[in-house]
């Protein structure tokens, strides 16, 4: 192939590639600021009726975090902006990691809201969330070796 012909077909993979990427940037993601979450059994939470409060062990002060398409790429305070509420970000991760986070073979645990996903499971660039209990997977060894199912 003559070095002429190899540029040329350089060139249009290089215009594919712009062409992608442009179509990426434009694609809508959802955007999450995530308060807090808790468990509760359903018995507890067919009672809840207009007025009341569910508490969360997440102090007020504490950053929210910034959950982009269910990966976690930053944090921030919530701040008000006129009559809406805002999140002042103070960590973001860089955009290759963000990228790598929710490229193939990261597919978001709970896409829409309504899933069935486990609280806490957010996928997340930074590693898991500070103070964040890390429990073995069913069936995996733990501290005192493999679960073993009872009686």
């Amino acid at each position: 192939m003559s070095q002429a012909a190899t540029q040329s077909a350089s060139d249009v993979q290089s215009g594919r590639l712009r062409a992608d990427v442009t179509r990426l940037l434009r694609l809508g993601v959802p955007v999450i600021v995530k308060l807090a979450e808790r468990r509760m059994r359903m018995k507890d939470l067919l009672q809840v009726s207009p007025g009341a409060i569910i508490e969360f062990s997440k102090p007020a002060e504490e950053p929210l975090d910034l959950l982009v398409n269910n990966v976690r790429i930053g944090c921030g305070e919530v701040v008000k902006v006129g009559e809406n509420f805002g999140l002042r970000i103070t960590l973001i991760g860089a955009a290759a990691e963000m990228i790598r986070a929710m490229g193939p073979g990261q597919e978001p645990v709970a896409a829409t809201p309504g899933d069935s996903a486990e609280p806490g499971t957010e996928q997340d660039i930074f590693g898991p969330p500070q103070n964040a209990p890390v429990e073995p997977a069913p069936g995996a060894p733990g501290p005192a070796g493999p679960s073993t199912p009872t009686a």
